[in-house]
């Protein structure tokens, strides 16, 4: 069951205060809402009734996470995806740094290389994250263009290696994202 967060204008302008332009209309304070949403009744290393926040490109970084945890200290919170490439070659601490009042926090990676999704476990597991998550869900051209997200849904079995390689290289809990 899928159930979207109410929050005030008042809670919208902090939202925009973060990083995005502040809403001058009630249709944008909407526009923003709907973009966060909440999963209940999901199953997480056996715990039942778990919300969880979902990862949303330009919208869960560090600052949101921290406004969302003060609405709530029991949801599991996403980081952003970040490209396994972007892992293997990026700025580690940029990229994979946040505060440990965000916890729990799931890492959502992008990729499809095992080697690479290998890694981004070992870095998620040094990092102090609660989790890793494979995007094979998003529809966008852009993560398409990488071979990650939905099209994964098209190659189990590369998705099937990904998380036995990213299993062998991390004790973390592997999720995968996909759409229905």
């Amino acid at each position: 069951m899928r159930k979207k967060i109410i929050v005030s204008s008042l809670t919208a302008a902090l939202m925009a205060s973060t990083a995005w332009a502040a809403p001058s209309t009630t249709a944008q304070v909407e526009e923003m809402v709907k973009h966060v949403v909440l999963s209940e009744d999901v199953e997480y290393q056996g715990a039942s009734q778990v919300k969880t926040i979902a990862p949303m490109l330009d919208w869960t970084d560090s600052f949101f996470r921290q406004f969302l945890r003060l609405i709530t200290k029991d949801a599991i919170l996403y980081s952003e995806m970040i490209a396994e490439q972007a892992i293997a070659h990026g700025d580690l601490h940029k990229l994979l740094d946040f505060s440990p009042f965000e916890l729990p926090l799931i890492l959502q990676v992008g990729g499809s290389t095992p080697a690479l999704m290998a890694n981004a476990a070992q870095k998620a597991t040094e990092f102090g994250y609660t989790g890793i998550n494979i995007n094979a869900g998003c529809p966008s051209e852009r993560v398409l263009a990488g071979s990650f997200g939905a099209c994964l849904m098209a190659d189990p079995k590369r998705v099937a290696a990904c998380v036995e390689a990213m299993r062998s290289a991390s004790n973390l809990e592997v999720s995968i994202k996909t759409r229905i």
